[in-house]
């Protein structure tokens, strides 16, 4: 009926055990068995999860190996057991090893529930066989002679080996009904177990719901698993800010991206309190791994501190790596001669190689050194090329300075084209462009309410310039 009989789980810490009893219980019994270290059985990353859980279906019992060393191990042995509808027993290892009453019991019991006849091996060799399994040989010799007489018993007594096999298994307490009161109750341990036996029969809500009751109270084990849950979108959105906090919770933060994001949380008061020393030591442990993100973010601060020397060498590294954003920030490092002596030149190679892979800052920049001649002869043509690229990116001072440059050429309808996109991007600056062609009826009709409305909008926004241009018209118009 069954590929095999039994399907052993074990820890790491009880591998020698559950190969002895696996080779006994084969030897011995006439059973066969598959077994498995409980961390291959969890791991997200085997090649086939799929390809476990078959061979755990398609055994008849589920017999796990547990030791003090073995954390909440009846609720784990309950989990997998529960999910697939199978007769558990659990041989736990007391002082050092699983005790002859312990493993009788056990090998009684699925003797009878396998329908299987209690053999022995009369040939074993007693130089190989351990002190352990020399004392099961000779007990079992005397089971053999009880259990000879129980069964002429029991075919004497008709249904009596029946009756007291149904009184035994009601007898036994409902392990899921007990594992769900215990999670209600609010255990820690049982909420953790439900998340995982749900997470086993694809009831992933519902898994996430118990993590989440666990994790709230500290478990680590359901910490980093709603960690796992979050980063790849089971039973609830993906969210990478959650994940990272949850990871964080669980001391089990390894991966260079969810340090980032503490460092994000940190900086920006996000789920974290704010703290801007602890955003940097975040950072720093991620630019350490190559995170180029990082390694920007964390030469960014340094700027801010005046620690100048130590940004360039977090950018310079992922700028060499192709990051863009370093690319630029190093190119405007040398520009203005921060932390490295000026060199339009070299300002100029980074903001190419920037630009030229669609970085509309380092595009505006580089426009910027062609238009006004810096470590570059002057060339207006260039300045425009890489102005309108930054503008038809959306950057808003691309499109300003490409309406400048138009308008310097007296292509009105242009600039006051690229002027209102920035203006409708809520951009100060092109407000006020915006408000200078309507006063001066350049390329549009003239007028001075367009332009009044256009020069508060800017005004608001902290472009003082206007507000000599907006007085005059208000002036004008009393």
């Amino acid at each position: 009926m069954y590929t095999r009989d039994i399907f052993i789980c074990y820890s790491h810490a009880d591998a020698v055990d559950a190969a002895r009893v696996a080779a006994y219980l084969e030897n011995h019994g006439g059973f066969t068995c598959w077994y498995a270290h409980r961390d291959l059985i969890e791991s997200d990353e085997s090649e086939n999860p799929d390809s476990i859980l078959n061979e755990i279906n398609d055994c008849a019992v589920f017999l796990f190996i547990s030791s003090p060393n073995t954390s909440d191990s009846q609720w784990v042995a309950a989990s997998h057991a529960l999910a697939l509808d199978k007769d558990r027993f659990e041989l736990k290892i007391e002082d050092g090893e699983i005790s002859n009453q312990a493993f009788l019991s056990c090998y009684e019991q699925l003797s009878r529930l396998l329908k299987s006849e209690i053999q022995l091996d009369e040939s074993y060799d007693e130089e190989n066989l351990s002190g352990f399994g020399k004392r099961l040989v000779y007990i079992m010799i005397l089971i053999i002679g009880v259990a000879g007489a129980v069964l002429t018993f029991n075919s004497l007594s008709g249904r009596l080996e029946e009756q007291m096999i149904a009184a035994e298994e009601e007898a036994q307490p409902n392990m899921r009904v007990l594992l769900t009161e215990r999670a209600q109750e609010g255990e820690a341990a049982a909420q953790y177990e439900m998340g995982r036996l749900l997470m086993i029969v694809q009831d992933f809500d519902e898994a996430v719901y118990w993590y989440r009751k666990a994790a709230l109270q500290g478990h680590r084990g359901a910490q980093s698993e709603l960690a796992i849950n979050y980063h790849r979108g089971i039973g609830t959105d993906r969210n990478h800010i959650q994940a990272a906090y949850w990871f964080y919770k669980a001391g089990d933060v390894t991966d260079p991206f969810y340090q980032f994001t503490i460092g994000q949380m940190y900086r920006d008061g996000n789920l974290l309190d704010w703290n801007r020393e602890l955003a940097k030591y975040w950072f720093q442990m991620a630019a350490e791994n190559e995170l180029s993100e990082a390694q920007v973010s964390l030469g960014f601060m340094l700027v801010e501190d005046n620690e100048f020397e130590q940004a360039i060498y977090w950018y310079r590294r992922a700028a060499e790596r192709g990051d863009v954003y370093a690319q630029s920030n190093l190119g405007l490092m040398y520009s203005l001669g921060q932390g490295v002596a000026p060199s339009q030149e070299e300002a100029i190679r980074w903001f190419r190689l920037a630009a030229e892979r669609d970085m509309p800052g380092a595009q505006v920049n580089l426009g910027w050194m062609y238009e006004f001649g810096q470590g570059v002869e002057r060339d207006t043509e260039q300045a425009a090329y890489w102005y309108l690229r930054a503008a038809e990116l959306g950057y808003v001072n691309g499109m300003n300075n490409y309406g400048v440059v138009a308008y310097s050429k007296k292509q009105y309808e242009t600039a006051i084209y690229w002027f209102r996109q920035a203006a409708e991007r809520s951009d100060p600056r092109g407000m006020g462009l915006l408000g200078y062609m309507y006063e001066n009826g350049n390329g549009i009709e003239q007028c001075d309410e367009s332009a009044i409305f256009w020069y508060e909008q800017a005004l608001m926004h902290g472009q003082a310039w206007v507000a000599e241009r907006l007085q005059f018209l208000l002036n004008d118009l009393e």
